[in-house]
């Protein structure tokens, strides 16, 4: 089948959709059934023929909708073409909107890195005011910076590093270093924003090399830095330069809006999931012996190790197989939610980068 025969044939069925206006479930499964190779073969040169964009974005529609039936490498195409085009899809106005950015010249000095981790390695003295290591420096340079500044093609970077004294010139190898080094420094005990899980302070369970966030980072300046992490995913998506975060699978999940229940958290604090199971049988078996042994007050720790009550005076009641049920369901909620804030802050970075209804 030539082009201009698949041309015309898509026309006609844009016409089948134009006269099937009030039975649009009908013409989607006739679409469906006899079409979608359409979808699957030539799916990105259509996107581009301007006369098969004037149906009310009727093909855009149908691509969204339907974006499963996508294989993985034209899924990942029409990602990036609406990435690095901009405007309405259904009024055919795109227009490359990332090439005007300017690259960034900046100084990061590992000197006073180096210096920090030394003093740190004796005091423990964390870089609180984020101005000590290298992500530290990077987040002082970028943090009111906007989102779409972050939106770069692949080979185009963000900035180029002068690393002061050491007196690196920039081809691209410093930068891909700075980026390792912001990795590392999330992962490492000098900032407090990632932690490491109790399954990997316990020893037990899956996924222990996983980091997850602080949930006791609550403070304004820990908003803009989560947003900033946010936007660094953004960078990294739309210019392909990998970072080496090792996050939980619950925080990639909760970025993409994707269903969280209390299993995820089998793999996070393993502990803690068999308690509430093992609270879970004896409600269901009424056996107060099993409930009385583990001696519960409505308090639990949180990821972080913080004391939380949950409910007030929790510290003095004491869990009994009359009010278990109520621990069970106000313990998992708080388990649930004790990142919510943390992951809104850098999904709301992430999405001054990408648009929402792009992801």
């Amino acid at each position: 089948m030539n082009e201009r025969i698949e041309i015309n044939e898509f026309n006609d069925l844009l016409k089948f959709f134009s006269n099937n206006e009030n039975n649009k479930s009908r013409a989607l499964f006739t679409y469906l059934k006899i079409r979608i190779y359409l979808i699957e073969k030539n799916m990105i040169n259509y996107i581009k023929l301007k006369n098969s964009l004037k149906s009310d974005g009727i093909f855009q529609k149908i691509i969204e909708q339907n974006i499963n039936y996508l294989n993985d490498d034209l899924r990942l195409q029409y990602f990036y073409y609406l990435l690095y085009n901009s405007g309405d899809m259904s009024q055919n106005q795109f227009s490359i909107n990332i090439n005007h950015h300017h690259m960034y010249e900046i100084n990061i000095d590992r000197f006073k890195v180096n210096n920090f981790k030394d003093k740190y390695n004796e005091t423990k003295i964390r870089d609180i005011h984020l101005n000590e290591t290298v992500f530290g420096q990077l987040f002082q340079i970028f943090k009111d910076t906007n989102g779409k500044e972050f939106l770069r093609e692949k080979g185009r970077n963000l900035f180029k590093v002068n690393l002061g004294v050491e007196g690196g010139i920039d081809a691209g190898g410093p930068y891909r270093e700075i980026l390792s080094d912001i990795c590392n420094d999330l992962h490492s005990d000098y900032i407090e924003l990632f932690i490491k899980t109790p399954n990997n302070k316990n020893d037990i369970g899956e996924l222990r090399d996983k980091y997850i966030v602080n949930p006791d980072c609550e403070n304004i300046i820990h908003k803009k830095t989560f947003e900033f992490i946010g936007k660094l995913m953004g960078l990294s998506i739309s210019s392909e330069d990998a970072l080496n975060f090792n996050l939980h699978p619950i925080i990639w999940k909760s970025l993409l809006e994707n269903q969280i229940t209390f299993q995820d958290y089998e793999t996070i604090d393993l502990n803690f999931f068999n308690l509430i199971k093992k609270l879970e049988e004896g409600l269901s078996r009424k056996d107060k012996d099993l409930i009385d042994i583990y001696d519960l007050n409505f308090i639990i720790k949180n990821s972080n190790g913080k004391d939380i009550e949950l409910i007030k005076n929790g510290l003095e009641i004491k869990v009994t197989l009359e009010n278990v049920g109520k621990y069970i369901e106000v313990a998992k909620i708080m388990k649930l939610e004790e990142m919510k804030n943390q992951i809104k802050f850098i999904k709301d970075g992430l999405n001054s980068v990408i648009g929402k209804n792009i992801l």
